[in-house]
C-alpha cells in the first residue's frame, strides 16, 4: 500500500526548513561591522554524522560553523538531506531546522519528522537500511543555494557524508534521548467553553519527550479526558465517570521541547463541571519505553457561563438555562466561503434567503 501523503515539514515548535528563520531561538551572535571585516572565511567546522553511520529515524543532525549562521539562508537547498537508495528516490526527507540555543548562532540542528503510521513509513527517514546523504554546498557550487553567515559571507567549506537507516529488529529504529518513561509536564486547559460563537476546540497535553504517535499507542484507552458527574457549585467530591467527547491528535513530536498531544473537543464543554486528564499504564515513548503506573491531573474547573460572558449577563445566574446559537439571516455573504472549490456557481443572498444563481 502506498504511504500516506505527507506535509513537507511539520513545524511545532521549531522553525521551518523551507521558510526563512528570523525568529529561531538561540540565533544571537551576529557579527558586528568590525568583526565582519576580519572574520575570515565562513566554514563548516563540525558534523555529528560519521561517514557510513547507521542513523536512527529520530536522531538530530547537528552542524557546527565558525560564524553565526544567517537564519534566512537555512533550508533544504543549502543543507541538502537526500535519499540515495533507489527504493526511496522521490521521497523527500522531511523535518525541521533550529539554531541551537546557547550556541551563539553557530550550530544548526536538523530534526527528522517522526513517523506515526503503524508501519512507521511516513516519517522524514524510511527504515530498512536505505541510504541517504547530507551535503552542505559551498559558494560556487552550480545550481545550489548556499549558507551565509550573519555578515553576508557565503560558505566556502562544507562537507558531504553518507549514512543509512537501521534495519529492525536487529537495530533500534529510534534513539531514546530520555531513559525514563514518558511523563506529562503540563496541561493547557481551554479558557472558554467551545461555544459556537467563540470556538476553542483544543485541550493540549505536554510530554517531556517524543511519544509513539501510532494509533496503537495514542488512543483514548491510554490517554483520555473525563468530566465529573457532580457540578462544581454542589460542593460534592467529583467522580470522573463520563468521557468528554473528542479525539486525540499529535500536534508536535520529536522536537527539542518533547511532544504536544491535542484533544480536539467535540461540542460544548460541560458547564460547572470538573475536567481531568488520565494517562493509563503502558503509554509508550518514541523508543518503546512504557510507563508502569498511570497518572491523573488535578481536577480543573470548566469555566462558568457568567465567567465567559462577564458583565453581559448582569442579572443572570449560572443555574438558569441558557442556549448558544449561530444565527444566519441570509442578508449578506459574510458567512459564505468564497474560496471553496464548487462544481456549480455559489448561491445568492437575496430578500433574507438563499437563491440559486442559475436555472436548474
Amino acid at each position: 500500500m502506498a504511504p500516506p501523503a505527507r506535509t513537507l515539514l511539520t513545524v511545532l515548535p521549531l522553525c521551518s526548513a523551507l521558510l526563512s528563520l528570523p525568529a529561531c531561538s538561540g540565533g544571537g551572535g551576529a557579527l558586528s561591522r568590525s568583526e565582519a571585516l576580519t572574520a575570515g572565511d565562513f566554514l563548516l567546522t563540525g558534523l555529528n554524522l560519521p561517514e557510513g553511520a547507521v542513523w536512527e529515524l529520530n536522531r538530530p543532525i547537528r552542524l557546527e560553523f565558525n560564524h553565526p549562521v544567517d537564519p534566512g539562508s537555512i533550508g533544504l537547498q543549502s543543507i541538502r538531506i537526500e535519499p540515495v537508495s533507489a527504493a526511496v528516490q522521490g521521497r523527500p526527507v522531511t523535518g525541521s531546522f533550529q539554531i541551537e540555543p546557547g550556541s551563539r548562532g553557530r550550530v544548526v540542528v536538523f530534526r527528522p519528522s517522526c513517523p506515526t503510521s503503524e508501519a512507521l513509513d511516513d516519517g522524514g527517514l524510511l527504515h530498512g537500511g536505505h541510504r541517504y546523504r547530507v551535503a552542505v554546498p559551498v559558494a560556487g557550487a552550480f545550481g545550489s543555494a548556499v549558507l551565509r553567515d550573519t555578515a553576508g559571507h557565503s560558505l566556502v567549506r562544507g562537507d558531504e557524508r553518507g549514512f543509512r537507516t537501521p534495519v529492525a529488529p536487529a537495530e533500534p529504529l529510534f534513539v531514546d534521548e530520555d531513559p525514563a518513561p514518558p511523563q506529562v509536564t503540563g496541561v493547557i486547559w481551554p479558557t472558554g467553553l467551545n461555544l459556537f460563537s467563540d470556538p476553542q476546540p483544543f485541550l493540549t497535553i505536554l510530554f517531556d519527550q517524543a511519544v509513539d504517535g501510532r494509533v496503537s499507542n495514542l488512543n483514548r484507552e491510554r490517554l483520555d479526558v473525563l468530566y465529573s458527574e457532580e457540578s462544581v457549585s454542589s460542593g460534592a467530591p467529583p467522580r470522573f465517570t463520563a468521557r468528554l467527547p473528542g479525539s486525540l491528535e499529535l500536534a508536535a513530536n520529536c522536537g527539542e521541547a518533547g511532544a504536544e498531544v491535542r484533544f480536539r473537543i467535540s461540542g460544548i464543554l460541560p458547564v460547572d463541571r470538573y475536567l481531568r486528564v488520565e494517562l493509563g499504564s503502558g503509554f509508550r515513548d518514541i523508543a518503546g519505553q512504557t510507563n508502569v503506573a498511570g497518572w491523573v491531573s488535578a481536577p480543573h474547573q470548566a469555566p462558568l457561563l457568567s465567567e465567559v460572558y462577564g458583565s453581559a449577563l448582569l442579572g443572570w445566574s449560572d443555574d438558569q438555562e441558557a442556549v448558544d446559537e449561530f444565527q444566519e439571516h441570509f442578508l449578506d455573504a459574510r458567512h459564505l466561503d468564497l474560496d471553496a472549490a464548487l462544481a456549480w456557481p455559489p448561491a445568492e443572498h437575496r430578500d433574507g434567503a438563499l437563491h440559486a444563481s442559475f436555472e436548474f
